[in-house]
């Protein structure tokens, strides 16, 4: 899978992104970026939602409504417990994805992230590695 998108209105050679890593363009083919204070690219949360979300439905799962409804669920936990986290996913990072893990857990009722939950926690780090 090819997923490496040049920066908009930069040339192919000086491609940059958020995360030191290529970023996969989204279904829309567009990706909305920002500078921080130390002027790296920042992706959105709703560009990353909308690149999974177009990953989940191309993968042929059985049953994608899973995976897609545990991206709404984990997109409601993770802005409640990091507000930032909508306009920077990339704050995810310095915490860790086994500490996200267990604090998105406790603001559950049962204490614990289902296997959709993990699967698409899972997609979110690699995106951000």
């Amino acid at each position: 899978m090819d997923r490496s998108v040049s920066s908009i209105g930069k040339h192919k050679s000086q491609e940059v992104n958020a995360f030191r890593e290529p970023i996969h363009v989204a279904a829309s083919g567009k990706q909305r970026v920002s500078r921080n204070e130390s002027q790296e690219l920042v992706v959105e949360w709703h560009d990353m939602k909308e690149d999974i979300r177009a990953d989940l439905l191309a993968r042929g799962l059985k049953e994608p409504r899973l995976r897609l409804a545990a991206l709404d669920s984990l997109e409601r936990l993770l802005s409640g417990a990091w507000p930032g986290f909508l306009t920077n996913p990339a704050v995810l990072k310095s915490i860790g994805k086994q500490a996200v893990s267990k604090e998105v857990a406790l603001l559950k009722k049962t204490g614990k992230l289902n296997d959709a939950e993990e699967s698409v926690l899972n997609e979110i780090f690699e995106r951000l590695a």
